[in-house]
Parts: C-alpha cells; sequence; structure tokens
C-alpha cells in the first residue's frame, strides 16, 4: 500500500491481513511492525510475515525513507535518524493499536527509540543486534568502542566525499558480512545497495553518533528480547549484552554461529525466537 507522511512523500508499507485458517483463529491478535536493516526493505520480513500471519497477527513492515518505494528524505536539512522515527510513527498511529515491534540492525535502533518514546503503545520488542551505539558510550564499554574507532582507522568512512561511493558501500558490506561479500554479490543485490547509497550513508554516519544512553534502556518496560550472532562483530555483540545488563526486563539470546546477516541468511532461528517472544508477551499469563 501507499500512504502520505507528508503531502509531496510516497510511503511505501507492507501491509499483511491474517491467515485465516479453516479451524479459524483463537482471537484477535495484536499487529506487528517490523522494521528493516540498513541497505534492505520491508520485504526482508517476507518469511516472519507468513508465520505471524498464520497465528492472527496482522503485520506492517515499511520501506523506510529512501528504500524500496519510499521516496527519499527531501529539503535542505541533512539526513536524521528521527525522520524514520517520524514514519515509524505515522504508521503506528494508522494502525491506532498497541503494537509488537520487530527489527533488525538499524531497524532495531528505530524500535527500540519507538519503545522508549511511546511505551504504552507497545506490547513487546524484539530487535536482533540493534546499533544502538550509544550505550557502549554511556556505560564505558571499552571493547565495543574500541572495535568501531579501528574501523575507522583512516578517517575515511564517514568522509562527506567518499561516503556513498561504490568502495564505501564495499567496505560497509564487507564489514557486516565479511570481506569480498561485496564483490561476490549479485549485480540486482549491488544495484539495490547502489540506488541507496545517499541515505545509507547519512543513516550510518548519524547512526555512529547515537545518543542512547544505558539508563534509557533501565527504564524499558516492555518485555524486549535482543537477538545477536556469536560470530558477528563484536560491537553490536556489546551492545546486546549492555542493554541486558542495563536492565532485567530485557533477554539476551546469543545464537551460535550467528551472524548479523542471520535474520536474512538463516531466519528460521531467528523467527522461532521472535515468535516465541511474541507469543510470550501476547499471552503472560501462558
Amino acid at each position: 500500500m501507499s500512504n502520505t507522511l507528508a503531502t509531496t512523500l510516497r510511503l511505501s508499507v507492507h501491509e499483511h491481513d491474517v491467515f485465516v485458517s479453516a479451524s479459524g483463529l483463537d482471537g484477535a491478535r495484536s499487529p506487528v511492525l517490523c522494521l528493516h536493516s540498513s541497505g534492505l526493505s520491508g520485504g526482508q520480513w517476507r518469511r516472519l510475515t507468513k508465520q505471524l500471519t498464520r497465528r492472527g497477527h496482522p503485520v506492517y513492515a515499511p520501506d523506510l525513507l529512501g528504500y524500496g518505494q519510499t521516496d527519499a528524505w527531501r529539503g535542505s536539512t541533512r539526513f536524521e535518524t528521527r525522520m524514520d522515527l517520524d514514519l515509524v510513527r505515522a504508521i503506528a498511529d494508522k494502525i491506532a493499536a498497541p503494537v509488537h515491534l520487530v527489527g533488525h540492525s538499524y531497524g532495531g535502533r528505530l524500535a527500540l527509540g519507538y519503545a522508549l518514546e511511546r511505551p504504552a503503545l507497545v506490547r513487546s520488542l524484539g530487535a536482533y543486534e540493534p546499533v544502538a551505539y550509544g550505550v557502549l558510550r554511556s556505560s564505558g564499554d571499552r571493547v565495543g568502542v574500541q572495535e568501531l574507532e579501528d574501523y575507522d582507522h583512516d578517517g575515511q568512512f564517514l568522509d562527506e566525499e567518499f561516503g556513498g561511493t561504490e568502495p564505501w558501500i564495499e567496505r560497509f558490506v564487507d564489514y557486516w558480512s565479511g570481506a569480498d561479500t561485496w564483490n561476490s554479490m549479485s549485480t540486482e543485490a549491488r544495484d539495490g545497495f547502489t540506488r541507496s547509497a545517499r541515505k545509507l550513508f547519512e543513516e550510518v554516519k548519524d547512526t555512529c553518533f547515537d545518543t542512547t544512553s544505558h539508563r534509557d534502556v533501565a527504564t524499558l518496560t516492555v518485555p524486549t528480547l535482543v537477538l545477536s550472532g556469536a560470530d558477528s562483530r563484536l560491537s553490536a555483540r556489546r551492545v546486546c549484552a549492555v542493554m541486558a545488563a542495563s536492565n532485567p526486563a530485557v533477554q539476551h539470546v546469543e545464537l551460535e554461529d550467528g551472524v548479523h546477516m542471520s535474520p536474512l541468511l538463516s531466519p528460521l532461528d531467528v523467527n522461532d525466537h521472535l515468535l516465541a517472544h511474541i507469543d510470550a508477551s501476547e499471552h503472560p499469563a501462558r
């Protein structure tokens, strides 16, 4: 579907109704809002969506600004994460019911931001390696911060001229998925990143200066699950560990052999954990 966030903005949301089997459903279930990772689109949640709708959950998976069929941000101001958060708020307002939030990487950062801002409208939060780097700095987690600093050892990664170029995208993709991943990708996959290159750079740059504090996480009141991969980047794993250490309402599960892109590469294991978390939050008495 397409909606209008502002008079000149086209907003694309993958909206999925519940699948009703012959035996019917045991009552209406809360909607789920799924937020994708950098460089992808709401389509990354296809498999999870199918499982959720069969359980009776309506699902909304927007293309964030500059991705899929949603327009890029417009105007003279530099992109900031709050602009994507405005989009999330607009969709949540349209849903007009408390939602289960699911997010991956940058989408996990957005989901966390919304849960902190509007806890009364969130049933649960499930995030795979949310890149809320601010918690590393606020908690003094030098191990995680050091990896980020080492990655930009030459100061080029956040450079305005280098940012968004194909060598920059290659560096970004290979950071999260391993050396030579970019060169082994299909032309179609690489074209998808290239089309969104400038938004991707602006988004990553803003994320590097994330200000989420571990003290903010300590105020979370919604049931929260953070997942990480044992073979993923240390910075992302440390964010999950710090979040869990900051709040007993946050459960951290690290998946054996998991990597940062496991929600796409091995979704069955990731989805099983997310579904169990949503189900437990939907029916806490069980």
